[in-house]
């Protein structure tokens, strides 16, 4: 006698899903490797080509941390400051110039091979022996010939670096600190846009300006954050603007320019709960990432402005930087921890010997698995979790069919009960598939017949809620004609049958209403794509006849040969 055979379950076709590269990318950022600095890590920046050194700004001193080959280091120096140091960056044209500023209002540039003092930009009141308003921001232009700066004296300043003179000052930018710039890097190199503590984003066009003055005071655009601005972004394009201030992060529109109290603002969002000191991007530009105070770098979709990722550091954040080949995460804190985190891809591409997956140790460091040999204690004890070797014959034990309930009912020819049990069992996918096996084996109108008010109605309440889902349609609505053939006499008796009943009819009628939506739909759309070809091969007609070619050649297909 042949073994019963379950039921088997309709396999819905899989839905295409768009693949996400997010998925695991953020979470291969392994647990972070530490630097301690003497003061906390107010900047961080990369060195625009590979390998990529971050540079990190912390208490009076630059620090060049190398990350090429196993832990991080810090390789060099730079601390010729007299105060504090602030805002070290790379010259973002070949990252062999270093600039920052510091507490005394001075801009310096250093060469980075040599840690020689290039240049030192400093203003009026430092000339005359006082001590200037610390320089907090500074930022290159485009074309790396020049430098932006803005300082606690509420000015933003224009230097040049090649004959090392202010180009430019204006005076009161803004209302309070200057704390954040960023460079547009789509328009004119020019473009410089300020934050500040007033509450405030300004955008300024330095072309015209030379000989430390000239041009107009006045920004091009103004945008109000709503609180002090501790850190902006000028996203690729070129047209978007992100600031963050508080515990929201804000997206305006450059183009469209700024007015009124919220003008240009496109979006906004909150996902922290401290102060938010530090924004950066990935290297396409398409990712977010924002440090806060509470500890998090969270990553964010430049699309939906969705959460993707979060991470958590020990203590308050001040810095986060990404390098340009997404292969590390850095993070400064407010205690002078500076945490890097390496992607796991990144650390496998760079290792001499291949990374086992599961240990994260070198294949030669594994530990060697001893050969079994038959007939030997060892290979008599070594457990039942043992892996049977290429050449071991393996002995397969056949193992007992386990049925559902329904499967029980249907193997004794019991369908009224196994459909009663499918009903049970709440499950749309195994309820059809029990009366799909039913109208196969012809047994559907014996399990129907002989139902009282209890056994219809959770089957007119299923007939209700799935008639219309186009996986089960079909099926259903052979089960609902029979329905309706064996219990039509019985209608008028029962007022729970009758409305659900009157469920299943208002389905079908809404069911059929979409349905002659959808053929009108269809007949305008075949309409429209009729006309637009009639009007395609009315235009082939007057340039020549056919608009693939010439009609004789289209009735001739053996000409070509013949010649």
């Amino acid at each position: 006698m042949a073994d019963y055979k379950k039921v088997r379950h309709r396999q819905r076709p899989r839905p295409v899903e768009r693949p996400k590269p997010d998925g695991n990318f953020w979470s291969k950022f392994i647990k972070p490797t530490d630097l301690s600095f003497p003061g906390a890590v107010y900047a961080v920046d990369f060195n625009p080509l590979s390998p990529y050194d971050a540079l990190v700004t912390a208490s009076a001193r630059l620090s060049l941390v190398s990350l090429s080959r196993g832990s991080p280091k810090v390789s060099k120096t730079f601390s010729r400051f007299n105060g504090l140091a602030y805002s070290g960056v790379f010259r973002p044209t070949d990252g062999k110039l270093i600039a920052c500023g510091d507490d005394n209002g001075v801009v310096t540039v250093f060469d980075m091979a040599t840690k020689a003092s290039l240049r030192q930009f400093t203003t009026a009141a430092t000339h005359r022996g006082t001590t200037g308003a610390a320089a907090r921001i500074v930022r290159w232009r485009k074309d790396g010939l020049a430098l932006f700066s803005g300082s606690d004296d509420k000015c933003v300043r224009y230097w040049d670096l090649g004959t090392a003179q202010l180009l430019t000052t204006i005076p009161q930018a803004h209302k309070d600190y200057v704390r954040c710039g960023a460079i547009n890097p789509a328009a004119a190199s020019e473009l410089f846009v300020s934050g500040s503590y007033d509450h405030t984003l300004k955008v300024w066009d330095m072309r015209g300006r030379g000989g430390g003055g000239g041009g107009s005071n006045r920004p091009v655009s103004r945008f109000n954050h709503g609180c002090p601005v501790e850190a902006c972004l000028a996203l690729p394009g070129g047209s978007l603007l992100v600031s963050a201030g508080g515990e929201t992060i804000k997206v305006w529109d450059l183009l469209g320019g700024g007015g009124g109290a919220h003008g240009g603002l496109l979006h906004a969002f909150s996902n922290h709960a401290k102060t938010i000191t530090s924004l950066t991007t990935d290297r396409e530009g398409s990712r977010l990432l924002s440090a806060s105070l509470d500890g998090h770098v969270k990553v964010y979709d430049l699309q939906t402005y969705d959460v993707l990722h979060s991470f958590r550091a020990a203590g308050p954040l001040l810095s986060v930087g990404l390098a340009p080949d997404n292969g590390k995460l850095v993070m400064g804190q407010a205690d002078g921890t500076f945490s890097v985190r390496t992607r796991r891809s990144a650390l496998t591409s760079t290792s001499a010997a291949p990374i086992s997956s599961s240990s994260g140790l070198p294949s030669s460091e594994l530990p060697r698995t001893p050969l079994l040999f038959g007939g030997t204690a060892r290979h008599f004890h070594r457990g039942k979790n043992a892996v049977a070797g290429a050449g071991d014959f393996q002995v397969e034990l056949a193992k007992r069919q386990r049925l559902a309930p329904y499967d029980i009912s249907l193997k004794g020819f019991r369908y009224h009960e196994a459909l009663d049990k499918a009903l049970a069992s709440r499950n749309p996918r195994t309820i059809v598939a029990v009366l799909d096996e039913l109208i196969m084996r012809r047994g559907l109108r014996v399990a129907l017949t002989g139902r009282d008010e209890a056994g219809m109605e959770p089957l007119l309440a299923f007939l209700a809620r799935y008639l219309n889902h186009p996986d089960y349609a079909s099926s259903l609505s052979d089960v609902c004609h029979m329905v309706l053939d064996i219990y039509a006499p019985m209608l008028g008796q029962s007022p729970v049958l009758d409305e659900l009943i009157g469920r299943v009819a208002r389905g079908v009628k809404a069911e059929v209403a979409v349905q002659r939506e959808m053929l009108g739909l269809v007949g305008a759309m075949d309409m429209l794509i009729a006309t637009q070809l009639e009007a395609s091969v009315g235009e082939g007609g007057r340039d020549g006849g056919w608009p693939g070619g010439n009609e004789e050649e289209l009735t001739s297909p053996g000409r070509a040969g013949e010649d």
